[in-house]
């Protein structure tokens, strides 16, 4: 199952391209003024340390000098531990001269669209 869809409007418009496998999920995550790859972080789920639910265990693999990933892996863990799939993020959002508004509002449309991601899983036949 394949599907895409955007968050948000203008500069902070996030744009998810998303693949359900049989064994996986992998999901692209571009935005902002300049698209790229600027990282990927692979989730795969375990028993929670608490023995109660599913946690994850995270791959980062950032570009140099790139912060992407920092929310491709709170992207990642949250799809992981809420579908019980590996998880596959790849991220890359650029916002020239970002404030710390911007970074926030990003931050929240990311998280907007892992929990959409995780509906579409739930809900596919």
């Amino acid at each position: 199952m394949e599907f895409n869809f955007s968050i948000g409007k203008e500069k902070h418009a996030v744009n998810f391209f998303t693949i359900i496998t049989q064994e996986g999920i992998s999901v692209f995550m571009t935005g902002g003024n300049k698209t790229h790859v600027g990282g990927v972080v692979l989730n795969i789920p375990r028993k929670s340390l608490t023995g109660t639910g599913i946690s994850s265990d995270s791959w980062v693999i950032p570009v140099p000098g790139h912060k992407d990933v920092i929310v491709a892996e709170e992207v990642g863990q949250k799809i992981c531990r809420e579908t019980g799939e590996i998880t596959a993020v790849t991220a890359g959002i650029h916002i020239d001269h970002a404030a710390p508004e911007d970074l926030d509002i990003i931050r929240q449309n990311c998280l907007e669209g892992a929990r959409r991601i995780i509906e579409g899983y739930k809900n596919r036949t």
